[in-house]
């Protein structure tokens, strides 16, 4: 009788794929509902605290040098967000000046964002308040009661009659907007930090502007805004708003060659209004850190690595090479120097090498390589058997090639198979002339040497 096959295995990969479909499903409807949930709050609250605020009062002013050339105004009243009157305005200069009292009952700020359904041929002017400005009372009392009053003023427009109509029945309706916090991150000067709902906030950054900026409402990344010529518009503002320095440096190793006591720094690095700092390595020597040339411990090629780090978070990286040579390296100079033993002194900065003297150093480290040695002096030509380059605390001897000698200066060639350190060159005299060492110079020729 045969055995029935065990179809567990084969059951449990689709099992598994549904599973994990239904998951992803589930995952991408709750971020749809929160995404939306926060959306909903976000109205809900503006029609909450819209609902919260009101007028409670409208009556003309008693100031009567304000009610001038025969303006009158007939009847006023007023509901929640209107206010109406049937006004008389006979000649061009006639106006009439009425007290608002607005009165905000809940905890969010509010203001007023415009004021809407005004005759085309009249316009109102607004009197201790701005259109678009949080409205507080004296005492700076926003909210929870608070109290303000200011009052309009309604005449022709431009102080002019189009017609021969004297009568207006006017009705106006206040957009109430609850107050939006404006946060400037990164960025310094003195800004516009509040905005009311559905206004269109305009900023001049001016000299202090960023590179490049980010724009967050009620935490979310936005790009319908404009920034052009230093100037920032973000139009419909819904939310509390972030402004960020967002520019990413910038960040260049200086390529070339350049002696160790260059002191310059082996970077040229620019950041955004936030600023930042750099930090290098040398990749080709054991990644020590570096900043200035000097700072390089290797002749020849080095690998440096450099990244700049904007204090907003943004980076950016540059990789370059940087062939080092030698300063000129005497008896006194620094960081490397020529030293003498046996029959040889130090004179000055000069190292003198008498019979049975050896001049030696400067003990410095080397990348793979071909380079030349120079040396400057007297009588660097009597004892050519004298000259000698080595590795290692003169353990690996390198051979000299095209040894060329004058009286006044010597070169020679050398190949290094791979970084070394305590690179060392000497003299020994075993002649009666006494050669004197003015100076060496150490400069890389290239992968090989020619």
């Amino acid at each position: 009788m045969k055995k029935r096959k065990n179809d567990k295995t084969n059951l449990f990969i689709p099992i598994i794929s549904i599973l994990l479909v239904m998951i992803i499903f589930t995952l991408s409807i709750s971020w749809a509902t929160f995404s939306q949930n926060l959306l909903m709050d976000q109205i809900n609250l503006t029609v909450r605290a819209q609902a919260d605020i009101r007028i409670t009062n409208f009556s003309l002013s008693n100031d009567e040098i304000f009610n001038t050339n025969q303006g009158v105004s007939n009847w006023e009243k007023f509901n929640v967000k209107n206010i109406s009157a049937s006004i008389t305005l006979p000649n061009d200069s006639s106006q009439i000046r009425y007290k608002v009292q607005i009165t905000n009952f809940g905890n969010i700020d509010m203001g007023i964002l415009n004021i809407t359904g005004l005759q085309d041929n009249l316009e109102y002017i607004i009197e201790d308040y701005e259109l678009g400005k949080k409205i507080c009372d004296n005492s700076s009392k926003c909210n929870l009661g608070m109290e303000k009053e200011f009052y309009l003023i309604i005449k022709y427009k431009n102080g002019k009659k189009i017609d021969n109509n004297n009568d207006y029945l006017v009705n106006l309706e206040f957009d109430f907007e609850p107050v939006y916090k404006i946060t400037y991150e990164y960025i310094t000067g003195n800004y516009q930090n509040e905005i009311l709902n559905n206004d269109t906030l305009k900023i001049d950054f001016g000299n202090n502007a960023p590179y490049d900026i980010e724009v967050k409402i009620n935490n979310l990344i936005i790009n319908n805004y404009t920034y052009e010529n230093n100037v920032l518009t973000i139009p419909n503002i819904s939310g509390n708003t972030v402004i960020r320095d967002s520019t990413t440096p910038t960040i260049v190793v200086n390529e070339g060659k350049y002696h160790l006591d260059h002191k310059e720094l082996v970077y040229t690095a620019t950041f955004g209004k936030a600023g930042g700092n750099v930090s290098c390595i040398n990749t080709s020597d054991n990644s020590k850190a570096v900043t200035s040339y000097m700072s390089i411990s290797a002749l020849g090629p080095n690998q440096i690595n450099c990244t700049a780090i904007g204090n907003n978070n943004t980076s950016a990286t540059d990789t370059g090479t940087i062939i080092m040579e030698s300063n000129n390296i005497t008896a006194t100079s620094t960081p490397f120097h020529l030293y003498a033993t046996g029959n040889a002194s130090v004179s000055g900065s000069s190292v003198i090498v008498s019979n049975g003297g050896i001049q030696y150093g400067p003990y410095i480290s080397m990348q793979k390589g071909c380079y030349v040695v120079t040396y400057w002096g007297n009588n660097l030509n009597k004892y050519p058997a004298g000259y000698n380059a080595t590795l290692n605390n003169g353990q690996e001897h390198l051979s000299l090639i095209n040894l060329n000698y004058l009286s006044s200066d010597s070169n020679y060639r050398v190949y290094i198979p791979s970084y070394s350190n305590n690179f060392e060159v000497t003299i020994n005299n075993a002649k009666n002339d006494v050669i004197t060492v003015d100076k060496l110079l150490i400069g890389y020729l290239g992968e090989t040497c020619p």
